[in-house]
């Protein structure tokens, strides 16, 4: 969301049948330090699983790349292969898909 934009966005679920993996990275402007976290959630909303990390120095676009690796590393060792991967970085997203 750019800034001055007062759209509000909501959670939306993924059809049935379906996961929806969730991401998203935090940044120290100060130090650099990052940590990324992330939500498996099912076709109702319901809360699967979560994870988080704490990642030390890189960039935001490393970061939310660890957390895509390793929510769909969660998902697949599970043996969930329907996922809906939800990211906020456009960057992101290019470098996914």
């Amino acid at each position: 969301m750019s800034t001055g934009d007062s759209r509000v966005q909501c959670w939306q679920p993924p059809s049935f049948g379906w996961y929806k993996l969730n991401t998203d990275d935090s940044c120290l402007t100060d130090s650099g330090v990052t940590s990324y976290g992330g939500v498996l959630r099912s076709a109702d909303g319901d809360w699967f699983c979560g994870f988080n990390r704490f990642v030390g120095c890189c960039s935001i676009i490393e970061a939310e790349l660890w957390g895509v690796l390793e929510g769909l590393s969660l998902a697949w060792s599970r043996d969930l292969k329907n996922i809906f991967l939800e990211v906020d970085s456009l960057d992101v997203f290019h470098i996914v898909f």
